[in-house]
């Protein structure tokens, strides 16, 4: 039994160790959103681009469902691709070797409510 429960212990501390290695070396998280920031790479698909880095602080508490199209064109500005139901924003060339662009993909219902956000590479 005591064997059992260190096997249980060693594998839950490698998935939190593996999380944490994930959040510190993701280019995604790390700095809290600046509007201002933001707003200076509107424009910019370099690497170096401080927007992913904030796209945590956005997901977890900028970018909430339910939160209206306008409200969302308020906090980013005009999007780099705009539809009914989906805003895209470049956010420069970050996951994978960095040959592509990453964006933020932000959903949105029928009534223009956000729905949901994802990072998408392409």
């Amino acid at each position: 039994m005591a064997t059992l429960l260190i096997a249980v212990t060693l594998v839950f501390a490698s998935f939190v160790f593996a999380g944490a290695v994930f959040d510190w070396i993701s280019p995604f998280a790390g700095a809290p959103f600046d509007r201002n920031v933001w707003h200076s790479y509107a424009d910019s698909r370099e690497g170096d681009s401080p927007r992913a880095a904030m796209i945590a602080d956005l997901r977890s508490n900028h970018l909430v469902p339910g939160l209206a199209q306008k409200k969302v064109k308020e906090l980013l500005g005009t999007p780099e691709v705009e539809s009914p139901n989906l805003y895209q924003y470049v956010v420069g060339a970050w996951s994978g070797f960095r040959f592509d662009d990453d964006f933020l993909y932000i959903h949105f219902d029928d009534q223009g409510q956000l729905t949901h956000v994802e990072t998408v590479q392409h």
